[in-house]
This record gives C-alpha cells, structure tokens and sequence, in this order.
C-alpha cells in the first residue's frame, strides 16, 4: 500500500469508522508527521519525535479496530 490512491482510500474508510474525537486526533498526528518528515536529520540522538508517540497511542485514540490503518497513515504523512 504505497499509491497514493490507496493512501487517500485508507483515510476515508478510516475517518468514517472513528468518531470526532478520533477524528480529530488523526488529523493532528497526521499533521505532526507530515512536519517532522520535513526537518532535517540531527548528528545526535534528541528526545523522541511526537509523530513516533502518536504512534504508539493510535490504539487507544482510534480503537483497537482501527490503530492499523491510523499507522499506516502516520508512516505515509
């Protein structure tokens, strides 16, 4: 799953199934993913990056149903 398309198909499905608060986390995630992927790379290790703890916690913000897909969508912001 790496077109573009399925990506785009994934998070529909997916926003439909969650409810607001879901919803609304994933947006954030999402966001804070995509801006991290735009930082340049550090020489020394730093705190860890909060797309790397919305990750983690997909499970309990989208439901154990759901936690899959929201990753998914994390490693493809």
């Amino acid at each position: 799953m790496t077109g573009t398309s399925e990506i785009i198909s994934l998070r529909t499905r997916l926003e439909t199934g969650l409810g607001g608060a879901a919803r609304a986390w994933l947006d954030q995630a999402t966001a804070e993913a995509a801006a991290h992927r735009e930082r340049p790379e550090r020489a020394e290790p730093g705190p860890t990056a909060t797309w790397e703890l919305r990750f983690a916690e997909a499970g309990r913000r989208c439901g154990p149903d759901h936690a899959d897909a929201a990753r998914i969508l994390l490693l493809h912001a």
